[in-house]
C-alpha cells in the first residue's frame, strides 16, 4: 500500500552534492554578471554629493528622484542576494 522508502547510496550522495556545488558555483557567476553591470553601468553615475542617479548620463546635474529609487532597489536586491544566498567572504556585498 505504501511505497518503499528509497535507501540512499553513496552515489546518490556524490551526486546530489555535485548538483548543489554546480549550482553555487553557477550562482556565483551570475551574480558577478550582474555585479559587472551594476557597477559599470549604474553606480559610475551616481552624484558624490547627493548620492542621485541622472535620468540621462550625460546630464549629470539633473536628477529624478523616481528612477534613483529603482536604481537604489536594483543595487539593494544585489547586496541581498550576496549576503543572503551565497556566504563567502569576498566583499562584493559590502563595496
Amino acid at each position: 500500500m505504501y511505497p518503499k522508502p528509497k535507501v540512499s547510496t553513496s552515489l546518490d550522495t556524490e551526486l546530489a552534492e555535485a548538483l548543489k556545488t554546480n549550482d553555487y558555483s553557477d550562482c556565483i557567476r551570475r551574480l558577478d554578471q550582474y555585479y559587472g553591470q551594476v557597477k559599470r553601468q549604474l553606480l559610475r553615475y551616481q552624484s558624490p554629493t547627493t548620492g542621485l542617479f541622472p535620468r540621462v548620463s550625460c546630464h549629470t546635474n539633473e536628477a529624478h528622484i523616481r528612477d534613483s529609487l529603482y536604481i537604489c532597489s536594483a543595487i539593494w536586491a544585489l547586496f541581498q542576494a550576496y549576503t543572503k544566498r551565497i556566504d563567502d567572504d569576498r566583499g562584493k556585498g559590502h563595496e
